[in-house]
């Protein structure tokens, strides 16, 4: 078993509390390159996403600021690339692409959270220079609902950090779903967001288990 700070527990993620999956059922995630057994994690299915949906749709009150969506941006790109050498050990325990590789991956992934910290003022209300009807008209971002994250397991932090920095930026909650391969990465971010960032109950969550249940449910 691997034996990483970053993966006890290695469960899933709801309204912030890290949960098994309802049925108690778990499942193996494998090292391709050596067949061995390198944690157990929970096989939810569509009853933990649809409550997991429910703590997102909670969330949408939240309403948090530019600046505070600010900082928890700046934080978890500062956050991913202090702790890029231990999530890339994971990643390579799981994934079985080279460890430089692995290092590569999240320092890329981090910038995808440093570009939506430096570009966030985009989103910020703005005065339309025209006057329709002779009246003053200005416009607010405000995210549509909840957004269902679905990765695939070629880049396990990659994707998740092209999708959710921007989930993010918009002020959306979001439903996330690993690929079933690789698990493991994403249980390594949450304990990130976890420990070090301040959410709205139920702003992120994490479901974890076979594509076949969780996707009926989030598509």
């Amino acid at each position: 078993m691997l034996d990483s700070p970053l993966i006890k527990p290695a469960e899933g993620y709801l309204r912030d509390r890290w949960v098994p999956a309802a049925s108690g059922a778990r499942m193996e995630v494998r090292n391709p390159a050596t067949g061995e057994v390198v944690a157990e994690v929970p096989r939810m299915g569509a009853k933990e996403t649809e409550d997991a949906i429910g703590h997102a749709v909670a969330a949408l009150a939240a309403r948090p600021s530019l600046g505070t969506r600010r900082g928890w941006l700046q934080k978890i790109h500062d956050q991913l690339l202090a702790q890029a050498p231990e999530i890339a050990r994971v990643l390579t325990a799981e994934h079985g692409k080279p460890l430089a590789e692995a290092r590569a991956e999240v320092e890329y992934a981090a910038g995808f959270f440093g570009f939506c910290a430096r570009e966030i003022d985009r989103l910020a209300p703005r005065e339309l220079e025209e006057h329709p009807k002779g009246c003053r008209w200005s416009v607010h971002h405000r995210p549509v609902g909840v957004v269902g994250l679905i990765t695939p397991w070629n880049f396990p932090i990659a994707m998740i950090a092209k999708k959710l920095s921007a989930a993010l930026a918009a002020g959306a909650p979001s439903v996330i779903k690993p690929a079933s391969q690789t698990p493991l990465t994403m249980v390594a971010l949450f304990h990130v967001l976890d420990e070090h960032l301040e959410l709205p109950q139920g702003m992120v969550n994490l479901v974890i288990g076979d594509a076949g249940p969780i996707g009926e449910v989030l598509c």
